[in-house]
This record gives structure tokens, C-alpha cells and sequence, in this order.
């Protein structure tokens, strides 16, 4: 219960908490085992969750993933470690092998059946959970409207607010139910961008009226119970003119907090991409977060 979760995180030192705020990012060895590196982060640095990109097949993530509890439960917290992965299309985004592949978003909303949306995630979330993984970095409510657009393309469900927020609630439904962690991405609204993230620091030069309809999306996730949103490495003139959102008070207090009345737990996109390694530099951001 709550009580338990208070006593527990008023006991952990500032390390562990500090710890427990961060993700990293874990590469197996070629064997597919978990790599030294990677205990040294859960038992030194008591990292509280991992992102991993690419698995060989469900046997091996499985067992993977259950080496990581064993560390963590070994480490000075005994926190377990929340495993998270960019499942956009079923867990053949990241586990090779049998694992499922599904439609990328933008075809599930062609069938014009939110139904199906609901589904893909509801397969997402039981193989994902099967192989150990607790956390998808899913759905995008990110609204295609920009052709120039780079980065998001078929990865968003499409370009009305209507449909997309429609689209939206269905897949988080489709992940919670099952027991997965469902992300709204990336706050607030990179669907307007002519600007990869990963490489740059796109702006958004919209007024608040166009900012709304990039929103909706995510309230519509929000109002479904998403547990989490990610926030974008975009700055958002008509909030905020000098920060990017993810290290935004304005964007995350203020418009992700109190107009949208999220509770969850946010997290950044990853801090080594250009948006942001070239703007604050990650050390700088990771604090500013």
C-alpha cells in the first residue's frame, strides 16, 4: 500500500534516490547475457529502471530480464528494476525471433477501428510482460501534421485530433489492462516539427489555439489512466521561448501538472540526443529535469 511505499522511500539515502530517478540504457554481451556494466549499475549506482533496444528472442530477454531482479534484489535498496523498451509495433520492435510483429500506428488507424489499437497493445502487453518487460515507451499521441516531419511519420496515429485522441485511450486501455506501463509521447505535441530530436533542437512556433489540438491526444491518454508521459526535447514558443519542454517548469508544471492534471510519472526522451546534448549538454539537462 501507499503507507508501505512512503516508509519505503523515506528510508532510501539521497544516493538510492537519485538512483531510482534515472534510467539507463543496458546492452547485453553477444552471448546475450547482461553485461558487467550493467550490475554496476543496479548495485553501485542503484539505477532504478533500464531502456534496452535490441534482443536476439523471448528466451533470451527473459532470461536477460531475470538477471537484472536478481542484481536488484541483491543491490542496498532490494527495489526490483522497472524494464522498459520502445514497443511502438508489438515486441518485434525490440525482441527478434517469435515475438509479434504489429501495424506501426499510423496503419492501425487506417483501419479506422480503434478496436484494433486496443489489441495490438493488449499482445504487446502479454508477450512484453512474458519476457519481463514492465515498461513500453507507447503509445505516440504525437499528431502528424507536418509533412517535412522526420521523425514521427507512421509512428503517430495520424493528423486529426479527434481520431488520434480516439486511437490513443484504446491503446493505453490495451496496455494498462494487461498489466504494462503505458507512455504518452512526446509532450507536448512532435508531430509539428521539421526537426529530428535526435539531432537538433526543433521549435514549435504555434500559438495556443494550435497547441490545443496537439493536447488532446494526450488528455484523451491521461483521461484513460496513462501512467506515464514522456516529455519531447522540442521548445514550445507559445509556453516557454528559452527551455526545451523536457527541462521546461512551464511545460511540465504548469501546462503537463495543472491544465492537464496529470499525476503520473514522467520521464525525459533520452538525454544523449542532439536536441538536448547540443542546447544544455546532458548533465546540465538531466538536473534541469
Amino acid at each position: 500500500g501507499r503507507d508501505n511505499l512512503e516508509e519505503l522511500v523515506s528510508s532510501l539515502t539521497l544516493e538510492e534516490k537519485i538512483g531510482q530517478l534515472i534510467m539507463a540504457k543496458v546492452l547485453e554481451e553477444p552471448s546475450g547475457r547482461p553485461s558487467d556494466r550493467t550490475k554496476q549499475l543496479i548495485q553501485r549506482l542503484k539505477v532504478g529502471s533500464v531502456i534496452f533496444y535490441s534482443f536476439p528472442d523471448p528466451d533470451k530477454t527473459t532470461i536477460f530480464t531475470n538477471e537484472l531482479q536478481q542484481w536488484a534484489k541483491k543491490s542496498s535498496t532490494g527495489i526490483p528494476v522497472l524494464v522498459g523498451s520502445d514497443l511502438e509495433y508489438g515486441p518485434r520492435a525490440n525482441v527478434g525471433g517469435d515475438a509479434s510483429l504489429l501495424p506501426h500506428q499510423m496503419g492501425l488507424a487506417a483501419t479506422g477501428n480503434p478496436e484494433f489499437a486496443r489489441t495490438a497493445a493488449a499482445i504487446t502487453a502479454e508477450e512484453g510482460r512474458a519476457m519481463g518487460i514492465h515498461w513500453n515507451f507507447a503509445p505516440s499521441a504525437d499528431l502528424n501534421t507536418n509533412p517535412e516531419n522526420p521523425v514521427i511519420g507512421v509512428r503517430s496515429f495520424g493528423s486529426s485530433p479527434d481520431e488520434v485522441s480516439k486511437f490513443v485511450e484504446a491503446a493505453v486501455r490495451g496496455y494498462q489492462e494487461n498489466g504494462m506501463i503505458a507512455t504518452l509521447k512526446h509532450y507536448p505535441g512532435h508531430g509539428d516539427t521539421s526537426t529530428d530530436s535526435h539531432y537538433g533542437l526543433p521549435k514549435v512556433t504555434y500559438g495556443r489555439e494550435k497547441l490545443g489540438h496537439h493536447l488532446a491526444p494526450f488528455q484523451a491518454g491521461i483521461d484513460a489512466g496513462a501512467d506515464a508521459v514522456m516529455t519531447a526535447h522540442i521548445l514550445v514558443e507559445a509556453i516557454d521561448t528559452s527551455y526545451p519542454a523536457t527541462t521546461s517548469k512551464q511545460v511540465i508544471e504548469g501546462l503537463l501538472r495543472k491544465q492537464q492534471s496529470f499525476e503520473g510519472v514522467i520521464v525525459t526522451d533520452a538525454m544523449n540526443m542532439g536536441a538536448i546534448e547540443d542546447s544544455l549538454g546532458k548533465v546540465n539537462a538531466a538536473v534541469k529535469a
